[in-house]
């Protein structure tokens, strides 16, 4: 029993460690999803401690001052995997290894155990909506059926848990049903910080909703400017995107081309354009029309990566099987470019 709860305590430290990780180092436009998973997944290691009986503080602080190698955490998670297999019963054992298969990205794992881990988290938005996504996931993206009814439990628990939100606005969208994804999203828009990664993502988001609304756009909101902080001339960068005939096949019509700019190191955008794949070949400028943000404008960059990016689900964060160009390095005021959608991620 002991070798069991310190490998459980291990578990929950290690899946700490993979739920930290990428959000310190990842890099890329991002879905909402990425943060909102983070306060979802980041479950408090006492808590984890405190179920598994240990009661242990300072056993806390010595394995939280270790650097799990991926391949020791692995083993864990394995080895976890095996004593559960003995333990079938305990939901919440289940739920545990539930989220350390998500944050390791086996999604068809965690569904599992998500679904034997019901008893414990039929009550839980959060655990919920974790469920619904890894289910989505496993059906390449697509949120109707199971993850759709998941996700309602999740806001019949918790309306307003942002992650929940999110979700129920990607089933809204996938149906074409546009202005209930908008009203869904503009909910969640309202309980997130302004000045938030999640808030100037969702942005982008939601004007793809209202655009395929028909809804008007909305105006950036921008601070006053006097003449000599106005944009500078030149402050955009132009070119033209298209999708090379090598991967035409493995896109359709409607779905969303991203052109995005962003400083050189950053992941935060500094321009985003969207349109579909049946406008291409597309001339785009990228400008501060196209700001996610009032502080973060091509205009008070000197260089910017520029990319293009072809995704089925219509969502920020780069997916597998999206389609991609080449990341070009260009000086802002930069015109003429050629930019190549030729790969698949």
């Amino acid at each position: 029993m002991t070798a069991f709860l310190l490998t459980a305590a291990a578990l929950a430290l290690a899946t700490m460690f993979l739920t930290l990780r990428p959000l310190v180092f990842a890099r890329g436009f991002a879905r909402p999803t990425k943060t909102l998973l983070g306060g979802a997944l980041a479950i408090p290691v006492a808590a984890s401690l405190m179920y598994l009986g240990l009661g242990n503080p300072s056993a806390l602080g010595e394995h939280a001052a270790q650097d799990p190698q991926q391949a020791e955490v692995e083993k864990m998670v394995a080895d976890f995997a095996a004593k559960m297999a003995a333990n079938p019963g305990d939901a919440k054992g289940w739920a545990l290894l539930a989220r350390s298969y998500k944050v390791m990205g086996r999604a068809a794992d965690a569904a599992q155990a998500y679904e034997k881990a019901m008893p414990a988290i039929k009550d839980d938005a959060g655990e919920l909506a974790n469920y619904a996504d890894s289910a989505g996931s496993v059906a390449g993206g697509n949120l109707q059926g199971k993850p759709a009814q998941l996700i309602e439990q999740a806001l019949k628990v918790d309306p307003n848990h942002p992650m929940a939100l999110w979700l129920s606005g990607t089933v809204s969208l996938q149906r074409k049903d546009y202005d209930r994804a908008v009203a869904t999203w503009e909910k969640l828009q309202k309980l997130l910080p302004a000045d938030g990664d999640d808030a100037r993502e969702i942005r982008g988001a939601l004007a793809d909703a209202r655009a395929r609304a028909g809804k008007p756009a909305l105006p950036v909101e921008a601070p006053v400017q006097t003449a000599a902080a106005a944009a500078p001339s030149g402050s955009s960068v132009s070119g033209t995107v298209e999708l090379a005939a090598s991967v035409k096949a493995n896109a359709r019509p409607d779905d969303i081309v991203m052109i995005i700019a962003r400083p050189i190191g950053t992941r935060m955008p500094v321009a985003v354009m969207r349109a579909r794949v049946a406008e291409l070949p597309l001339k785009f400028t990228l400008d501060d029309s196209l700001a996610m943000s009032p502080q973060a404008r091509i205009s008070g960059v000197a260089e910017v990566e520029v990319e293009a990016r072809v995704s089925k689900t219509g969502q920020a964060k780069a997916e597998a099987g999206d389609l991609v160009s080449a990341v070009q390095t260009v000086k802002v005021g930069a015109s003429g470019l050629k930019v190549a959608v030729d790969t698949v991620r």
